[in-house]
């Protein structure tokens, strides 16, 4: 029942991304259409993944570099105090700068 409940929640989230950001998926899939790669099996996910995370109070996802080229984010609540996801520029991200990659956990 839950992994039925994670794929309804991940389809409706691509056809989102499908309708508000064509142009970024055409630059990062090749496709305006990321839906179209989920038909096709040729997205690729993290292991565990796709997955709803509930988080109680002091709950959290330990800060990590995912080397995914998508994450999509679905409050299922309203109001909430805390918390946030970031990202940023791998110079950023790394501290290195010259576009090398993080590795997992940094």
């Amino acid at each position: 029942e839950a992994d039925e409940l994670c794929a309804r929640i991940l389809r409706r989230a691509l056809f989102a991304v499908d309708q508000a950001l064509a142009p970024v998926s055409v630059s990062q899939f090749g496709t305006a259409r990321v839906s179209a790669l989920l038909d096709a099996g040729e997205l690729e996910f993290a292991e565990r993944e796709p997955a709803v995370n509930v988080y109680s109070e002091g709950g959290a996802f330990h800060p990590h570099c995912d080397q995914q080229g998508l994450t999509v984010l679905v409050p299922l609540s309203a109001g909430h105090g805390g918390g946030g996801t970031g990202f940023w520029a791998r110079e950023e991200a790394t501290g290195r700068g010259g576009g090398e990659e993080a590795a997992d956990g940094e």
